[in-house]
């Protein structure tokens, strides 16, 4: 945990981007997430921090809700971001860009018009895994915009802003 951090805002975007560090030193763990919460009471070590750093940002009745799109939306980019190196009998890379790149422009017209853009950039259209290509500045920006849409949703519910 980043105990050394004392503002909730920057403490919970650390604790996301030591939990996805941690993920890709062992990228197979994308699949046991949830089967490792059922088996250890440990694993809330977490989750209980999380709530914690939430409740200090202000989050009275709609808690839940901020935490299970906090923890939902982080859990998800992780899982999704290394599902490659957890499949390692899928195809080629050389045959998912080849398949990706002749996509069909009228069926997808809007994946083939800014394809160049996306082109292993973006989830689902990868060829190569996270550790060749990790999704980094992806990950920074689902962090801010994340924390941001929490923390507006609390203010539009009238909730103060913790001092």
């Amino acid at each position: 945990m980043p105990d050394e951090i004392s503002n909730p805002r920057e403490w919970l975007m650390e604790v996301g981007r030591r939990y996805r560090r941690q993920a890709h030193l062992h990228p197979n763990v994308a699949r046991m997430v949830v089967v490792e919460r059922a088996r250890n009471t440990e694993a809330l070590a977490i989750p209980d921090a999380v709530l914690g750093r939430m409740e200090e940002l202000g989050f009275g009745s709609d808690l839940v809700h901020a935490y299970n799109a906090v923890v939902g939306a982080v859990q998800g980019f992780i899982v999704l971001e290394l599902a490659m190196v957890a499949e390692p009998t899928s195809q080629s890379a050389e045959s998912t860009e080849e398949e990706l790149r002749s996509l069909d422009p009228v069926r997808f017209p809007n994946l083939t018009r800014h394809f160049d853009q996306l082109a292993d950039r973006a989830l689902s259209l990868r060829w190569s895994d996270s550790v060749q290509r990790p999704l980094d500045d992806s990950f920074e920006f689902l962090l801010k915009v994340l924390l941001d849409g929490v923390e507006a949703q609390r203010s539009a519910n009238g909730a103060p802003r913790p001092d």
